[in-house]
């Protein structure tokens, strides 16, 4: 793609319209652009007022196909706000690129830029005139900026990424990979399998005589059947190891 590069020097203004509405000293800058997603502004001029100064060159990029006609220069001039109001728009001026045609056939016959002063009409969106603004523009020789295509993935871009298993970093990354590898149960990493699954804390149920026993006193007997009791519930908790603790 070939573009232009456009200076445009921002200078000053004269008798803006105050549109602070306590009527205090106006802080104003300006904005200037071709394409409105790429903006560039000036300084603010504190305490400015009605005759701001602001002395600021500012770089447009600019395809050349718009000095043949639709293109135009964008300048529109702002009061910054305060804490209590909103940043204020003075006017704006709209340069037709149609008419700097001569500084770009001056830059591509020479070789070097040429800059031509202006001063134009601040406007309102209704026409009303709020004040002039002075400007510099310099239109700059052909550039070529090479051309930046998208290319879409492919297989091989997936086939090469990186895969990762989830959790990548972390204290407790270790133990769970290790987890994983162990197709064959599913206790944590660390947990001696000697030991089994401690099934009587959940599994197995008390044995009959002590259901019978907690159920009232018809059930629960003399002392010898909660001894027998206890004995059936303990060897029921050494059968559920397993064998892993005699």
């Amino acid at each position: 793609m070939e573009y232009r590069e456009i200076v445009v020097t921002v200078l000053s203004a004269q008798d803006l319209k105050n549109v602070n509405l306590l009527g205090w000293a106006m802080n104003p800058y300006a904005e200037v652009w071709i394409y409105s997603s790429k903006k560039e502004r000036t300084r603010v001029c504190s305490g400015g007022g009605r005759n701001p100064s602001w002395d600021c060159s500012l770089k447009l990029a600019c395809e050349d196909r718009l000095f043949g006609g639709g293109g135009e220069l964008q300048i529109a001039v702002y009061n910054r706000g305060s804490i209590i109001s909103s940043n204020t728009l003075i006017g704006t001026v709209a340069v037709p690129l149609s008419d700097l045609v001569a500084l770009r056939n001056a830059a591509d016959d020479s070789q070097s830029s040429m800059s031509m002063a202006m001063s134009c009409q601040i406007l309102t969106k209704s026409g009303k005139t709020q004040g002039v603004l002075n400007l510099a523009v310099k239109v700059g020789a052909m550039v070529k900026q090479a051309e930046q295509h998208y290319k879409a993935p492919t297989l091989e871009t997936y086939d090469t990424a990186p895969v990762m298993r989830y959790p990548a970093t972390g204290p407790y990354s270790r133990r769970y990979l290790a987890q994983l590898d162990k197709k064959d149960h599913y206790y944590p990493a660390d947990y001696h399998p000697r030991y089994g699954q401690p099934a009587f804390l959940y599994q197995q149920a008390p044995s009959l005589k002590l259901q019978m026993w907690l159920q009232g006193p018809k059930g629960r007997g003399d002392v010898g059947d909660l001894t027998d009791s206890l004995s059936d519930l303990a060897g029921s908790i050494g059968g559920g190891c397993g064998g892993g603790c005699g």
